[in-house]
């Protein structure tokens, strides 16, 4: 194993664990009806399981520089890897919140072009799947637009009325409460997938539509990272 799999890996581990403290944290203060506070930590969990997911495909090679659009590539290239799954956690959230359906979907479409990774053109029905998890995970995108609403009930003030003051803004209980156990169930099914390995014939799949989910996030970018703390590498 060289370094940078192993800086990967651990890499992988410690967001996971990040990612399960802070639901364990949120339901602490939860409990004390720190609701708002509370919200905010499982949107900081969604970041460090969407990272624990960008560095577990990086390590498996899955996440090449010729698959990458531009604003991406120098990040990775260069290996500034704290930078550049800041600037894609949503893609590895966007895995996590369906991975159930993705894996199968991708067993199945490397059925119908099992020598894809060699270069063998995709087959109609492997291409049909394929347009199917690409479809899936854009309409994930509109869903960065309701935790940015999260992110910003957890972490805000909010400005009210023409006299400019400052006030706490309100989060309900259920609200919170509904948030967390959202958040440990994607926990819980994708684990698993920062153990799997994929075929040949998987990986050529699994990178077609990670080209395709690079790609659709550049226009997100800038809502990407502003849910993540500054960190130098």
């Amino acid at each position: 194993m060289n370094t940078r799999e192993t800086t990967l890996e651990k890499a992988t581990v410690l967001c996971l664990k990040n990612a399960k403290q802070y639901i364990r944290d949120a339901e602490i203060l939860h409990s004390f009806k720190s609701y708002k506070h509370s919200l905010a930590l499982t949107v900081l969990s969604d970041v460090e399981l969407g990272k624990a997911v960008i560095y577990h495909l990086w390590s498996k090679d899955l996440i090449e520089g010729r698959i990458l659009p531009e604003p991406f590539q120098v990040s990775f290239l260069e290996r500034q890897y704290r930078k550049f799954a800041s600037e894609t956690w949503w893609v590895g959230l966007t895995i996590a919140s369906n991975v159930e359906f993705l894996v199968q979907e991708i067993l199945d479409a490397s059925e119908q072009t099992p020598n894809a990774a060699k270069g063998e053109k995709f087959s109609a029905l492997t291409m049909k799947k394929i347009t199917g998890i690409i479809e899936k995970m854009q309409l994930e995108n509109d869903k960065l637009i309701e935790l940015e609403s999260y992110r910003s009930l957890g972490f805000f003030a909010d400005s009210m009325g023409d006299d400019n003051n400052i006030n706490s803004i309100s989060v309900e209980k259920s609200l919170a409460r509904v948030r967390i156990q959202q958040v440990k169930n994607r926990i819980r099914v994708g684990t698993p997938f920062l153990s799997l390995s994929f075929s040949e014939a998987s990986n050529g799949i699994v990178k077609a539509l990670l080209e395709e989910a690079f790609r659709n996030v550049v226009p997100l970018r800038d809502k990407i990272t502003q849910f993540v703390f500054s960190t130098k590498d």
